[in-house]
C-alpha cells in the first residue's frame, strides 16, 4: 500500500548516484543510463516529480538531458563551486556560461531551480556582487534561486546578503542540529522553501554497526541500540528515518538518493509513524554527522 500521496510529492530524487559512486552504503556504484531511466519511469508513475542534480555529479546532467520524459519533472541544479585556492576573475566570470550550459541541458524540464553549491563562494565579498548578478539574471527569467548550507551559522550569514527562494540543508534522525533555535520556523516565516538532504546520512542509517570503520567506534553502541529499537517495533530503519523527516511540517521537500527501482518502491511504500519522539536518536558530535569530516 502506497503512503499518503502528499508525502510522495515532497520527494526529490537525488541524482548523485546517476553520475558517480556516492554514499557509504552504495554497493552498486554508478548507475547505467538504462537503470536510471527505469527509476525515473517508475518515479513518474508514483507521482514523484522532482530531481536534484549538479554539474559536479559526473555526467548526471547529461543523462537527464537524454531522458525522453524530462518534461514530467521539476529540476534543481547548482552553480558550480569556485576553486578554493585560485579564484581567478576568468573563473568567476565563467560561472554564468557554466550555468547557462546546465540550464540548457535541463531545459525540457517542467521547471528549474538553481542552488549555490558551496555557500562560501557567495559569502566572499569579492565574489558576491558578480555571483548575485548571475543568479538575479536567472531570477528575472522565472528561475528560483537558493543555497545549499550545512548549519545555522551559514544561514545567518546568507540572510545578511540576500533572502533565497529556497535553502537545502542536511538533516536526519541522527543529525538534528538544525531543529534547534527555531531555524526551520524562521525560514518558513520568510517564505523560504526548506529542502532536506542527507536524510539517511549517506546510508549510515541502514548499515550494521559491526561493519563500520573504526572511526565510528564511539557511536557504534548508539547505532546498535537504534537498530534493535526499530526491530522491536517491527519496522525498518527507513520507516523511522523518513517518518522523522516527514513529521516536520516546516520541511517542504526531501532529497533521497535512489540506486534501483526496488529502492524507490521501498521509499514510496514506507510505513509512516506519527506522534513519535525522535530526540533520543540525535548525535550531537559533528564529526559523526557531517560526512565531510569522516575519515576511514
Amino acid at each position: 500500500m502506497i503512503v499518503n500521496k502528499d508525502l510522495i510529492k515532497k520527494i526529490i530524487i537525488g541524482s548523485a548516484q546517476f553520475g558517480m559512486k556516492y554514499g557509504i552504503s552504495n554497493a552498486k556504484g554508478k548507475l547505467t543510463e538504462s537503470e536510471i531511466f527505469q527509476i525515473l519511469d517508475k518515479a513518474k508513475t508514483y507521482g514523484v516529480a522532482n530531481i536534484d542534480t549538479a554539474p559536479t555529479y559526473g555526467n548526471a546532467e547529461d543523462v537527464l538531458h537524454n531522458y525522453p520524459n524530462l518534461s514530467s519533472f521539476n529540476l534543481i541544479t547548482k552553480l558550480s563551486p569556485l576553486n578554493k585556492n585560485n579564484k581567478s576573475i576568468m573563473e568567476i566570470e565563467d560561472l554564468n556560461n557554466k550555468l547557462k550550459i546546465s540550464v540548457q541541458k535541463l531545459s525540457q524540464a517542467k521547471s528549474i531551480k538553481v542552488l549555490i553549491h558551496r555557500v562560501e563562494d557567495i559569502l566572499d565579498d569579492v565574489n558576491n556582487s558578480y555571483i548575485m548578478n548571475v543568479l538575479n539574471l536567472q531570477r528575472v527569467s522565472g528561475i528560483k534561486i537558493g543555497v545549499s548550507i550545512y548549519d545555522e551559522n551559514q544561514l545567518n550569514l546568507i540572510l545578511e546578503k540576500f533572502t533565497p527562494d529556497l535553502v537545502q540543508l542536511p538533516m536526519n534522525i541522527f543529525d538534528q542540529r538544525i531543529l534547534k533555535n527555531g531555524v526551520l520556523e524562521r525560514m518558513q516565516k520568510l517564505g523560504i522553501e526548506v529542502h532536506v538532504r542527507s536524510c539517511f546520512l549517506q546510508g549510515l542509517v541502514f548499515l550494521d554497526p559491526v561493519t563500520l570503520p573504526i572511526y565510528f567506534n564511539p557511536i557504534k553502541d548508539h547505532l546498535h541500540k537504534f537498530h534493535e529499537y526499530v526491530k522491536d517495533l517491527g519496522i525498518s530503519p527507513l520507516d523511522l528515518a523518513l517518518s522523522f523527516i516527514f513529521s516536520n511540517e516546516n520541511i517542504n521537500n526531501v532529497v533521497i538518493g535512489v540506486t534501483s527501482v526496488q529502492e524507490l518502491e521501498e521509499i514510496v511504500n514506507f510505513k509512516f509513524i506519527d506522534n513519535f519522539s525522535y530526540d533520543e536518536w540525535a548525535i550531537d558530535d559533528e564529526k559523526f554527522v557531517n560526512p565531510a569530516l569522516w575519515t576511514k
